[in-house]
């Protein structure tokens, strides 16, 4: 199966991004590097061999984590917690 590059795939990521869960283009575009990280990182493990993830399943995991960051509004945390590998 061939697989989209990060242009076609950034492409698509966002056309689907309200398919879910409503998010307006004001708030993509004032938090600019949060979704082109978020991008970055989804498309790292789309293209990683042995994955079988299409980008809507990556999707639907990042509406579920958007959707609870909105209603929930956890407490900002010291950027060295996570480490996503």
């Amino acid at each position: 199966m061939e697989k989209l590059g990060l242009t076609e795939f950034t492409e698509v990521f966002y056309s689907n991004l309200d398919t879910l869960i409503i998010s307006s283009i004001p708030h993509v575009e004032d938090n600019e590097d949060f979704y082109d990280e978020v991008v970055f990182k989804c498309f790292d493990i789309y293209q990683r061999e042995g994955s079988n993830y299409t980008i809507n399943e990556i999707l639907r995991f990042f509406h579920v984590f958007l959707y609870s960051m909105f209603k929930h509004s956890p407490s900002k945390k010291d950027e060295n917690v996570i480490n996503l590998s």
